[in-house]
């Protein structure tokens, strides 16, 4: 694939994963992350078929065993999807389930063979920043323009940018921040990374996620710290870990001073969280959900409801817990499946953060990253115990770290 035509493929992948609004087809809601993934999955195969040559061809032997792994993994949770349309109220919605993780393992794959290239993974992590800064500005813009708010502003308050609920803009922004933390690091002393780490931090703010800002407070400083093991000596490392924690705490800090400014509700409602959690709506919500959702799962234990059939079922159209979400449409097959996912993204998250702590021969910016795309996978794991439940607006952010954690994992391979 030509250079062009690769990153502007990536461009694409990278800018329309922050546009939620889909265009109805039929009984099918078509996103762009959808039209996005098949286009650079013709691109790919385009190029394979004119060079005769397979595509990933390139990868090594314990990248291609992880990425299999991976495979596995998908290929399960397609399988218990399929077992579950058995009992589904609306089988339509198991094919939809399903399509979603067969163009997962698409853009996965193809993503993977176009960034084998650093100049075009690059591409695509400047196309994800493009993709946020539009969606904070987008929203900020919205608090003074009604007719932009009724679009980019849901319950008053918090933004959504071009997406369906704040809380989707949240966790594409949270698994995003390690990221743009470790773009800043590697070039310290230019302004533009820092400030789209600060935009990322306040774009969580004015969602007002409560469960994401919490895991944006962990994983940052998270990333200072590992990111400060980089450094030589003892002494050294200590004086980066509390330079590193304090700019994670910073962002932090910014974020927090950003919900105060747009949406003070939700500093009380976390404040709450440590008073007296149970009388905050959000947390008796989604207790009452997975209550909910556990004792309607337990009555088909084995393949579950139907897999996205939770809305026939919940308040909600998800259960707003990945695994219990998995339990009450997937049932035990469908929770196995996912932890086989799980383990398999583990391992690749494993085998980026080994070199980068152990191998001081690297460059610090691939260690940096090899640190980044982990946590970054890890962040939107977290953030699923408590929003989206893997839904197939935020799930490709899933994917693509996932790619570019495995391309720098084969890059660094000794």
């Amino acid at each position: 694939m030509t250079g062009r035509v690769a990153r502007a493929s990536l461009v694409l992948v990278g800018l329309s994963l922050w546009i939620g609004r889909g265009v109805d087809v039929g009984p099918i809601n078509l996103q762009a992350i959808q039209v996005a993934t098949v286009l650079v999955a013709l691109a790919v195969l385009a190029t394979a078929l004119r060079d005769r040559a397979a595509p990933l061809a390139w990868l090594r032997p314990r990248t291609t065993a992880l990425l299999a792994a991976a495979m596995l993994g998908l290929t399960a949770i397609v399988v218990a999807a399929a077992l579950s349309a058995l009992t589904a109220i609306e089988p339509l919605s198991v094919l939809r389930f399903i399509a979603r993780y067969l163009l997962g393992a698409v853009l996965l794959l193809s993503v993977l063979h176009v960034i084998k290239r650093p100049a075009n993974a690059w591409a695509l992590e400047r196309a994800l920043f493009a993709g946020a800064w539009l969606s904070v500005a987008v929203s900020a813009v919205a608090y003074f323009v009604p007719q932009l708010a009724a679009v980019a502003i849901r319950y008053g308050d918090r933004a959504q940018g071009l997406l369906n609920h704040p809380n989707q803009l949240a966790m594409l922004l949270t698994a995003l921040a390690p990221v743009a933390f470790a773009a800043a690091l590697q070039r310290p002393r230019r302004a533009a990374p820092w400030l789209t780490l600060l935009a990322v931090g306040a774009g969580v703010a004015l969602t007002g996620s409560k469960v994401n800002l919490a895991v944006l407070a962990v994983v940052l400083p998270v990333m200072g710290l590992l990111a400060a093991r980089l450094r030589r000596g003892a002494l050294s490392q200590a004086g980066a870990a509390a330079g590193l924690t304090i700019a994670g705490l910073t962002v932090t800090a910014a974020a927090v001073w950003v919900v105060q400014a747009a949406n003070p509700r939700t500093l009380v409602t976390i404040g709450r969280l440590f008073t007296d959690p149970m009388a905050t709506s959000a947390v008796a919500t989604r207790t009452e959900t997975w209550r909910l959702a556990i004792a309607q799962g337990l009555e088909q234990p084995w393949i579950g409801v139907g897999a996205d059939n939770a809305g026939f079922y919940l308040a909600h159209d998800h259960a707003h817990n990945v695994f219990v979400e998995f339990f009450l449409t997937l049932g035990v097959v469908g929770l196995v499946a996912l932890t086989l996912l799980l383990v398999a993204l583990a391992a690749i998250a494993g085998h980026a953060l080994w070199p980068a702590l152990t191998r001081s021969a690297l460059a610090s910016g691939d260690r940096l990253r090899l640190i980044a795309y982990p946590l970054a996978m890890l962040a939107y794991v977290a953030a699923s115990q408590s929003s989206d439940s893997f839904g197939g607006t935020t799930l490709p952010v899933l994917w693509l770290m996932t790619a570019l954690a495995s391309a720098q994992v084969d890059r660094c391979s000794a």
